[in-house]
């Protein structure tokens, strides 16, 4: 065992003066990992997060992991969370709100202290645990390595060890442990797969899980040209502009691989496999809208419109220069730019807010007012441009549909003595 832990960190690069952190719960896995790289002289700090979910057990498994460290002249960093208290004002499970907790904790250690590395304690029966699990949701590709033996910052050195071999290894190094009794409990899905669906498995493939992990290794040694090929089909279907992605939805639906390469193309932005699903049975001419906490996807007519709620919500920056009628050479402009007469505007009641239904202005060039929405659809504005169309008001009257249409009320005629230009571009 120690030495292919050993043999995984010397293919990492590491130096000799890399302190590598270590996330430790006090359970059997996480200890024996500990312990091992003790005895492999490896330079190592140690993370212990308490989530205060077992009371007294929660302590005395923080208060097992301090004594190791202090015994071994170990760094050591705790934290306390109130993770019942987070998941029930979030409406998150706990377990959800533990991840975040421990990873968020474990990465200001890591930019905090230098550390290059956190070594995870996950092996090979988690790994076909982990797959097995992904399957039962209905996976992509990345899902069938299980879990990945390197994520960023995050280093798995025991994906290739079995559970009996840890616990092996702890009987006979005297490893100081504590049980977790909730790793019994079968009201969670990871513990009915461990308890009930695995031992099945192994009646039938009494090898089934060299088999699983052999597999979830191969998995991944291929990411890296399935990324490449991602890649490359992506730059061919997709456009990224003004904070914008469009993808060629008549390409995409012509693809041989549609399903793959729009679940990995919109993978990063938090889109679901049903999302995509859905996508992809829509008939050609639907219109649908879809949403992920950070991204809005529009399928319109020739096109899926992906906008960050961020851009979708920051409003265009205005640059505003006064000038002389004199020193105005001309009144032609681009369509991200107006002149107005500055006397005619309250210039401290100038406000920026997104158009709405029912608003209403005088567009230049007319007499009669005329809906925000007509004007967006006589310029066969698509949703997701409408979507981010901004008002200029002046007090509660529109002077500009940015981008597209002043205020006729507003102009620059042979009486204005002085003018405002205005000048729309992005944040």
């Amino acid at each position: 065992m120690l030495e292919r832990i050993e043999h995984y960190l010397r293919n990492q690069h590491l130096t000799d003066t890399d302190t590598l952190l270590v996330a430790v719960s006090a359970g059997v896995d996480s200890m024996t990992l500990l312990h091992a790289l003790t005895h492999l002289n490896v330079k190592v700090a140690v993370a212990h997060c308490n989530y205060g979910l077992r009371g007294g057990d929660s302590d005395a498994d923080e208060a097992l992991v301090q004594q190791f460290c202090i015994a071994h002249s170990i760094p050591f960093h705790a934290t306390k969370c109130e993770t019942q208290v987070m998941a029930d004002a979030s409406g998150t499970s706990v377990q959800m709100v533990a991840r975040n907790l421990r990873y968020s904790f474990f990465e200001g250690i890591m930019d905090g202290c230098g550390y290059r590395f956190t070594l995870l304690a996950h092996h090979a029966d988690d790994r076909v645990e982990s797959l097995l699990l992904n399957l039962i949701r209905g996976t992509g590709y990345r899902g069938l390595m299980g879990m990945p033996s390197k994520r960023g910052r995050f280093l798995r050195p025991m994906l290739s060890i079995r559970r009996s071999e840890i616990e092996t290894y702890a009987t006979e190094n005297l490893v100081p442990f504590r049980s977790d009794a909730s790793n019994q409990e079968t009201k969670y899905r990871r513990n009915r797969v461990r308890l009930q669906v695995l031992p099945m498995l192994r009646q039938l493939v009494p090898d089934i899980d060299e088999r699983m992990t052999r597999f979830c290794e191969r998995t991944e040694e291929l990411l890296p040209a399935f990324e490449a090929w991602i890649e490359k089909e992506r730059q061919q279907l997709s456009k990224f502009r003004d904070g914008t992605f469009r993808l060629d939805r008549n390409a995409l639906l012509l693809h041989p691989q549609r399903f793959t390469m729009l679940k990995e193309i919109l993978r990063p932005m938090g889109f679901s496999s049903a999302q995509v699903h859905e996508l992809l049975h829509l008939s050609p001419s639907s219109y649908s809208m879809l949403e992920t906490r950070s991204h809005r996807l529009y399928a319109e007519a020739d096109a899926f419109v992906v906008v960050s709620r961020q851009a979708l919500n920051t409003p265009p920056a205005l640059k505003k220069t006064l000038m002389l009628r004199s020193g105005c050479d001309s009144l032609n402009t681009d369509n991200n730019t107006v002149l107005f007469d500055a006397d005619l505007l309250a210039a401290d009641h100038l406000s920026i807010r997104k158009w709405a239904a029912g608003d209403r202005f005088r567009p230049l060039g007319m007499k009669g007012s005329k809906k925000v929405s007509d004007l967006l659809t006589d310029r066969k504005l698509s949703p997701s441009e409408k979507d981010r169309t901004w008002v200029l008001m002046n007090g509660e009257i529109i002077v500009w549909v940015i981008g597209h249409r002043m205020d006729d009320r507003f102009k620059v005629t042979e009486k204005t003595l002085s003018v405002l230009e205005i000048k729309a571009g992005r944040s």
